[in-house]
């Protein structure tokens, strides 16, 4: 494993994300399955988006703005933690600590079979 995935920025949010979505985890399962607040992803972006911004580049490989960038990150933490959450039962943060990572790290690709590439 790239010694990159174990530092800084995703073991931060390893860190810090995991344990508070998981706590919550009843919380987050009835946003996601119910229509209460079909606007709260936009608080966590308008919220987030000013934590993430110092480890976010100003140009990338992508040609998107740093705004797009931020909300794609925070729309993807969401998606990663809410469909590990939405199990029936979610191993504990400590369990999902590394494939969080992995999945935050890599490219949804290595998730493909090749030959569908």
């Amino acid at each position: 494993m790239n010694n990159k995935k174990n530092k800084t920025f995703l073991s931060f949010l390893s860190r810090s994300v995991l344990p508070i979505a998981y706590k919550h985890r009843d919380y987050i399962r009835v946003l996601h399955s119910t229509s209460i607040d079909t606007n709260w992803t936009y608080h966590f972006e308008k919220k987030y988006m000013a934590h993430i911004a110092p480890y976010v580049k100003n140009s990338n490989d992508f040609d998107v703005s740093k705004d797009f960038a931020m909300i794609l990150i925070i729309r993807y933490t969401i998606a990663v933690t809410s469909v590990w959450l939405s199990e029936d039962l979610p191993i504990p943060p400590e369990g999902f600590q590394l494939a969080f990572k992995n999945l935050m790290y890599d490219s949804i690709n290595t998730l493909i079979l090749p030959e569908y590439l």
